[in-house]
């Protein structure tokens, strides 16, 4: 999922009778019936008949808070992704 910087969709974390979706929502009740369509969708396109949901769909906001994050050096990551040339690229050296 890709978010444009200046999307007013809010990102939601919702869950429901074992399964867990991430969808990009205006607001809760959004986001849940986004959620339920799309746990709908994979367990059909899957074949799966065992699709279960709850009595209730939690809807959690996914807010920003640096102070919980981990952040990675953008290089490292690249490489470790197989784009060796790229993050050659991004490395600073001291030459």
């Amino acid at each position: 999922m890709f978010i444009p910087e200046k999307s007013k969709q809010k990102v939601f974390l919702c869950k429901s009778g074992g399964w867990t979706c991430v969808v990009q929502a205006e607001d809760w009740a959004d986001a849940a019936s986004k959620a339920v369509t799309e746990a709908l969708m994979y367990f059909v396109e899957k074949d799966q008949d065992n699709f279960v949901v709850g009595s209730v769909i939690l809807c959690q906001e996914i807010v920003e808070d640096l102070e919980s994050c981990t952040f990675f050096y953008t290089p490292a990551v690249l490489a470790d992704a197989g784009f060796h040339d790229l993050a050659k690229d991004l490395t600073v050296t001291n030459e």
